[in-house]
C-alpha cells in the first residue's frame, strides 16, 4: 500500500484500541461486564491480525475477507447488549479469560478463512480456472502453512483463556465444575485442536485434510460462543443446584 493507506489503517487501529481501552474503563465502573465488549474485541483482534500480516508476510489476501467482518463486530459493538451483573464479573481474571478465549477463536476464524480458500483452489486446479485460482489466491504451501499457523496461535490463546477461566471460578467460588455443556465443548474444542497440531506435526495431518479439521473445529468453537446458554456456564454446578 501507499505511506498514505497505511497511515490511515494504522490512524483507524490506533482509535479502534482507544475506544476499547475507554470502553473497558468505563465497565470498571459499572456492576458487571458489558457483553459488547466481546465483538469490539473481536473486531480489533481481526484487524490488527490482518495489519501484521500484511507487514510481516506481505499478504493480502485475508484482509480483502476479514475486514468486511471486522467492521460489522465494529458495528455490532456499538448495539447495546446485556450486562452481566456482579462483582466477580469485574475483576481482571473474568476479563482476561474472556480476551484469551475470543483471540483463540478469532485464529480459529482465519484458519477456516484459509482452510475454505485451499479447498477452493484445490477444487479450481481440477478444473480449467487454473490460471484465475493461482492469480488471485495463495499458492496452496502458502495457505497451509497459513492454516496450520493460525491453528497453532489459536489454540495457544484459547487455552490461557480456558485456563484464566479456571482460575476465576475458583477464585471467587472456591472450586470449579466441568459437568456443564459449555465447559465440556471448551475442552473438547481444546483437545480436538491439539489432536490437529500433533497430527500435523508427525506428518499424519496436511493438505484437504487440514483443511477440512481445521473448519469443523472453527465451527464447534462458533457454536461454542453463540449456540450454547451460557446462563449455566458462569457459576459451579453446586451453586446452580442449590
Amino acid at each position: 500500500m501507499k505511506w498514505h493507506s497505511w497511515a490511515a489503517l494504522s490512524l483507524g487501529l490506533i482509535f479502534h484500541f482507544t475506544g476499547l481501552a475507554m470502553n473497558l474503563q468505563e465497565n470498571l465502573t459499572t456492576k458487571g461486564f458489558s457483553l459488547q465488549n466481546t465483538s469490539l474485541v473481536s473486531s480489533v483482534i481481526l484487524v490488527a491480525s490482518c495489519f501484521a500480516l500484511e507487514i510481516f508476510s506481505g499478504e493480502i489476501f485475508f484482509t480483502i475477507f476479514i475486514l468486511p467482518i471486522a467492521i460489522a463486530l465494529l458495528i455490532i459493538s456499538g448495539i447495546s447488549v446485556p450486562l452481566l451483573e456482579g462483582p466477580h464479573f469485574r475483576g481482571p481474571w473474568f476479563l482476561t479469560h474472556v480476551g484469551f478465549s475470543i483471540a483463540g477463536e478469532c485464529f480459529f476464524f482465519m484458519a477456516s478463512v484459509s482452510a475454505i480458500a485451499y479447498l477452493f483452489v484445490v477444487r479450481k486446479l481440477k478444473s480449467k480456472n487454473r490460471l484465475r485460482a493461482m492469480y488471485f489466491f495463495p499458492s496452496l504451501a502458502r495457505l497451509d502453512n497459513f492454516t496450520l499457523w493460525f491453528v497453532g496461535v489459536g489454540f495457544i490463546l484459547f487455552s490461557i483463556g480456558i485456563s484464566f477461566g479456571c482460575f476465576w471460578s475458583w477464585y471467587y467460588f472456591g472450586g470449579i465444575s466441568l459437568i456443564e455443556t459449555k465447559k465440556a465443548i471448551s475442552l473438547g474444542v481444546m483437545l480436538f485442536f491439539a489432536i490437529i497440531l500433533l497430527g500435523s506435526r508427525a506428518g499424519k495431518i496436511a493438505g484437504p485434510k487440514l483443511a477440512i479439521l481445521s473448519i469443523l473445529g472453527f465451527l464447534t468453537s462458533l457454536a461454542l460462543a453463540i449456540g450454547v446458554d451460557s446462563r449455566l456456564h458462569w457459576f459451579p454446578q453446586w451453586m446452580i443446584s442449590k
